[in-house]
């Protein structure tokens, strides 16, 4: 059986990334937008999209992706509908 809740988590990362990219905006940039202009925001974003030595990416708690939604200018509901409809697809 597929763990649904940790696949639905890493499409939602990767469809921000999608989104941030679109708009011309680097994986820097946008942890910075994120988490704050601080040395460690580029990698508190790195630990979340990439998967780490430990062979798992850190998880993406519903707060953040929240926030990553309003700073990308984009619906909530519409983000989890996007990411629902790409797991469709799987």
């Amino acid at each position: 059986m597929k763990n649904y809740e940790y696949e639905f988590e890493r499409t939602l990362v990767a469809e921000i990334v999608e989104c941030y990219q679109a708009q011309g905006i680097a994986h820097t940039e946008f942890a910075r937008m994120m988490y704050g202009d601080t040395k460690t925001a580029p990698s508190k974003w790195w630990k979340i999209r990439e998967v780490s030595p430990t062979g798992k990416p850190q998880g993406m708690p519903v707060s953040e992706a929240v926030k990553a939604a309003v700073v990308l200018n984009i619906d909530v509901a519409s983000l989890f509908f996007r990411v629902q409809e790409k797991m469709r697809s799987f």
